[in-house]
């Protein structure tokens, strides 16, 4: 099995879309129609009723920074998961596969999402 990782969006060149907040249409179903539902662990919220979240926090100063808009790096999660994650107490990384790892930053447990 594959560690979970941070996306890497500086081995390529992204979209000029990749440096705005807010996702392209096409993107956002995109993401959507894969995922399906919130990602947060146990969480059965369809993700046509979730925010988009980035999991490298934009970097509204210098985008060019990291948070891209892109695949990798974007998941749905409802209003309530989204205000657990930022938190702080559980941490998502992202795989090839769109497998999201959440890790408890306090004990270590990991939970393992899948779209």
């Amino acid at each position: 099995m594959n560690p979970p990782r941070t996306p890497d969006t500086t081995t390529t060149d992204p979209p000029p879309s990749a440096y705005r907040y807010q996702p392209t249409a096409a993107l956002r179903a995109q993401i959507l129609a894969t995922d399906r539902y919130c990602r947060f662990p146990f969480c059965g919220t369809p993700a046509d009723d979730c925010e988009l979240d980035h999991i490298t926090p934009f970097n509204h100063t210098d985008p060019t920074q990291g948070g891209l808009t892109v695949a990798d790096d974007l998941m749905p999660i409802c209003t309530p998961d989204h205000h657990r994650k930022h938190h702080g107490h559980w941490i998502p990384t992202m795989d090839h596969r769109r497998h999201v790892t959440w890790t408890n930053r306090d004990t270590g447990q990991q939970i393992v999402t899948r779209p």
